[in-house]
């Protein structure tokens, strides 16, 4: 995406999310939400409840290799 210092990527349309997911391997994938969860826990511009939110969903979705506390903390944080 134009205007920003590093490569940024948005899906024109649902289908090819879902068809690039489709194509990674669990493990991967889980890998991927965990460096997901702890890019946007490491940027402090994004802040508050919506933060709170994506990193506890992109744990969750990282299954077994995300760190146990690491995932219960930020789902007992999430606003319910």
């Amino acid at each position: 995406m134009p205007g920003h210092r590093e490569a940024q990527y948005a899906f024109v349309h649902e289908q090819f999310r879902q068809t690039l997911l489709g194509e990674l391997s669990l493990p991967r994938r889980q890998r991927l939400h965990l460096r997901v969860a702890d890019e946007i826990e490491g940027h402090a511009t994004r802040s508050g409840a919506s933060a709170t939110v994506a990193i506890a969903n992109h744990l969750e979705l990282a299954g077994a290799v995300a760190p146990t506390d690491q995932t219960a903390g930020a789902l007992a944080d999430a606003p319910r």
